[in-house]
């Protein structure tokens, strides 16, 4: 992945799914809901839990945060997202309340499920529209 040409916009919003019939999950920006980190479910906990106690440190430059995952289930390659410090601290305080745990399987005959985020929940077309890039 490479870094946005355009720094994430405020109201950029970090949202979750269920990918296929996996353990997987796919964590994007709202602001670019094709610009996605692929986890395996381990990892997907182990990371949550850090962001939950505040123990993950994402890389920041002013208001921009980039998250940075390795998950060797998943290749041996950084994956990288693009978020403001905003998005990620919502993403935080939602994560604490459970808003995450426990992502429904995925609806038969769907390839994902819902994006989940801290103000609910969109289907990928309406997350695509949210931006224009539907």
């Amino acid at each position: 992945m490479t870094e946005p040409s355009t720094p994430p916009s405020l109201d950029s919003a970090l949202a979750v799914r269920r990918v296929g019939k996996t353990t997987m999950v796919h964590i994007c920006d709202l602001t670019a809901p094709d610009r996605v980190i692929l986890m395996s479910a381990r990892c997907w906990v182990d990371w949550k839990a850090e962001v939950m106690e505040d123990l993950f440190r994402p890389h920041r430059d002013g208001d921009q945060i980039t998250i940075e995952i390795v998950d060797r289930a998943v290749g041996k390659a950084t994956q990288r997202l693009f978020t403001t410090e905003v998005a990620y601290r919502a993403f935080q305080s939602a994560a604490k309340t459970g808003r995450f745990d426990g992502l429904a399987p995925v609806p038969y005959g769907q390839k994902h499920g819902p994006w989940i985020w801290a103000g609910g929940v969109l289907q990928e077309a309406e997350a695509k529209a949210m931006h224009g890039a539907a």
